[in-house]
């Protein structure tokens, strides 16, 4: 299971949202009809560290966006 820490965080965090962020990773970290679970979880770590990403940003900004070369950070 993952662990959530909201110590760090800038606002109240209500009290009913730790438990709801663990129910919904659970489920997620489970094989659904097209990923494994294992596969899910790659996915959302991707997809959050696509925020960081120059090439990502870059593409973002661009109107032909496969049009923008590079790699991925």
């Amino acid at each position: 299971m993952h662990s959530f820490a909201y110590s760090n965080s800038p606002y109240s965090i209500r009290p009913d949202l730790p438990e709801a962020f663990r129910y919904t990773w659970d489920k997620l970290a489970r094989p659904g009809t097209w990923f494994s679970g294992a596969d899910r979880i790659a996915i959302a770590a991707e997809v959050r560290a696509a925020e960081h990403c120059e090439l990502c940003h870059q593409r973002k900004q661009a109107l032909s966006p496969f049009g923008v070369q590079g790699e991925h950070t």
